[in-house]
Order: structure tokens, then sequence, then C-alpha cells
């Protein structure tokens, strides 16, 4: 059956991702990956439908750990049609956005690479034994600040240069998938200020655009739903206009 894959599943947007395809998607199978111990929410909705949520393991950072992830999903016989990458890393334990280049520690940068870059195409290798071969759509969430053109501020060097990393990662997958998978589609997507933990520590009053994860996710999927091959290697906003690189 056609399925769709979300890797990142147990954070904010991840999960809203998947409670809205299994309430929209009724002829789609779900995968479902996450790092640790799965949240009691996402359980409790595999719980509930078990015919079409499945549960995976998957430490994007460590490339055996993708692979089982992989094994697992070949032997549940899923061709996935959609996968959406919703991991990533702003902020955590010693991490932080730097403010100027007098906070950037070696360490910081190697972790937010990893798992905001590295680990997403990491999986794209893995899983591509698992994706149909035509009408692919492969979206990675990326985030506006990592575009070249749109810096004015300056900061956040780590987060900025992974996800400007990962849009040209993304560039590179489509013009490849263009390829070998008819009519595949693969875009980075910036889903805009959400509330979640990733955002929390840098929300404001000045924030006039704060959307819960339920609106995000639908715009989202308006957008992963509407676009067509013709699409394949741009750079989306949540709105649907195109951000510049």
């Amino acid at each position: 059956m056609s399925s769709i894959l979300i890797i990142g599943a147990d954070g904010g947007i991840g999960l809203a991702m998947v409670k809205n395809a299994l309430s929209h998607k009724p002829s789609k199978n779900i995968i479902a990956t996450v790092r640790g111990r799965p949240s009691p929410e996402l359980l409790d909705m595999s719980n509930c439908k078990p015919e079409r949520l499945v549960i995976i393991g998957m430490d994007i950072t460590n490339e055996d750990s993708i692979s089982k992830a992989t094994e697992r999903t070949r032997a549940l016989d899923y061709s996935i049609s959609i996968a959406i990458n919703c991991a990533g890393i702003l902020h955590g334990n010693s991490i932080r956005p730097e403010k100027r280049l007098s906070d950037l520690t070696l360490a910081s940068m190697k972790k937010v690479f990893e798992i905001n870059t590295f680990g997403p195409m990491a999986v794209a290798k893995h899983m591509e034994k698992c994706l149909v071969k035509n009408e692919l759509k492969w979206i990675n969430l990326t985030a506006k600040v990592g575009s070249i053109g749109d810096n004015h501020l300056g900061g956040w060097y780590s987060y900025r240069s992974s996800k400007t990393a990962l849009n040209m990662m993304t560039k590179t997958l489509a013009i490849e998938f263009a390829r070998t998978k008819k009519n595949s589609c693969c875009i980075a997507l910036h889903p805009g200020t959400t509330d979640t933990k990733l955002s929390k520590p840098y929300q404001s009053n000045r924030i006039k655009n704060l959307n819960t994860t339920a609106v995000t996710a639908s715009r989202l999927w308006k957008i992963i739903d509407a676009v067509t091959p013709n699409d394949t290697g741009k750079f989306f906003s949540w709105d649907g206009n195109e951000i510049e690189w």
C-alpha cells in the first residue's frame, strides 16, 4: 500500500503532521520515526489505529540505526510515496543559537549539522529502496533563516548554515530523483513560526504569526498536496510563495 514516511514524528510539527494525515488521508498508511521513546500521544494514536500507523525507532545521527529502520520498513511491504523530514534542532543541552562569532564551538556546530543536514540525507540514502518509482514526493522541512539572500540580521551561524546546506542537498536530491523516479517532486519547505519546543525560548510579543502545530500542519499538507514535478527543486514558504536561496 502507498504510505507516508514522517521523520521526526514526535516533534511538535511532526506529531501534528501524523494527526492530520490520519484524519485526512484514509487511503495512506503512515510510518512515524522517532529517535527515543515515543510520546504517550503518538503511542495512543498507534494503539487506536494500529493498521494505519506504525512507529519505528530511528536515530538519524546513527547510520546503523537508519539501516535497521529501513529494513523494518521494507518488511512492512509499504511503498513510500510521500516522505516528510521534520527532524531538526535549534537548541538543546549545551546548544544555543549563536549571537556572535565568539559563541561558536566546533562541538555544537557538528551536532547541529548532524541532525539538521547529514541525518536527513542519510535517511534518504537508505530509505530510497522503500520509495515508489513514480510520483514520489520528498519534503525537507527547512527554515527561512537558511536563505542566504534573506539574511539581514546575522547570528545563528550553525542553525542558518545547516538549513542552507539542507536546501542545497534538497536541490541536488531533486535533480537525481528527476532522473531516477518518474514525476517526482522534491522540495524544501519553511513551516513558519510555530508554537513548539524549538521556538519557545525565542517567542515574543513581536511575533504576529505564531501558529499552532495543527494550523501549521494543515498549511503544509495543502502545499505538499499541490506541488507537482514542475516544482521540484524549489524552496517554498508555508504560504506557498517561493523563498530566495
